[in-house]
């Protein structure tokens, strides 16, 4: 799966490998609706991931009259670092992901994720978001992520990324019998220590516009909303890759 923050028009259409493998189907993102529905049918992509600035009505405008389906809407929030927020009270009980945890974690990811856009699409089966979001955790805990951190007795865990001295999110869940407790606060307050450790001076997270909660854990550790825009979906008929694993 695929992080970007990029939301310019003038950036061409890409077809995903990640994502087209994952749903056994080409899947392109793109970031401006002109000629978009030509290119993809050229392309024989499957699925259209469209990203709007919220701030291009016009643009959002054409998108749903060429057939995009809005799924969501995407917040992005930033930190500089060191942030003092982020230590206050200074102990947390988050810590390092063990191999052992997968399997609690990921029926933690199986059933934390389902507000985003993945399962707002009525085209894609929920189960397999479901299990797109096992698949990216377990990716994560492989390598992928450059940390991964778990709180209390895997009650939630946070991806992070670092980039030179950018640094992000990726995912972040606390399983739902868990919610309210401050876990959430620990995770990204682990997620910044670490990473400032490592030389980083700004931290990312995108979450949805719909998610008020996780907004308010990020607002109350020093973020704050640096972007907003708009996530449209469009199949073109199945788009199947014969050559991937589904």
């Amino acid at each position: 799966m695929s992080i970007t923050t990029k939301t310019t028009a003038e950036q061409r259409p890409e077809i995903l490998a990640w994502d087209s493998e994952f749903w056994n189907m080409k899947v392109a993102r793109a970031y401006g609706v002109d000629g978009l529905s030509e290119w993809a049918l050229e392309n024989t992509v499957g699925l259209v991931a469209l990203l709007i600035d919220s701030d291009r009505p016009d643009e959002a405008q054409k998108a749903e009259a060429d057939g995009f389906r809005l799924t969501a809407v995407r917040v992005t929030l930033s930190t500089v670092l060191p942030n003092p927020l982020a230590y206050s009270p200074p102990s947390w009980k988050a810590r390092g992901a063990r191999p052992d945890e997968f399997g609690r974690l990921a029926a933690i990811a199986r059933t934390a994720h389902r507000i985003t856009r993945f399962y707002a699409d009525p085209t894609l089966d929920d189960e397999r978001c479901d299990d797109l979001y096992q698949r990216w955790l377990e990716q994560s805990l492989s390598g992928w992520a450059h940390a991964v951190f778990v709180v209390g007795e895997t009650e939630g865990y946070v991806t992070v990324h670092i980039d030179g001295e950018s640094s992000s999110i990726g995912l972040i869940a606390v399983a739902e019998e868990s919610r309210r407790k401050g876990f959430g606060r620990d995770l990204v307050r682990q997620a910044l220590f670490w990473a400032h450790g490592c030389g980083a001076t700004e931290m990312t997270v995108v979450t949805q516009g719909r998610n008020v909660a996780a907004q308010r854990v990020f607002q109350a550790c020093g973020f704050r909303t640096t972007n907003t825009s708009l996530w449209y979906h469009k199949r073109f008929g199945d788009g199947q890759n014969p050559g991937s694993r589904g």
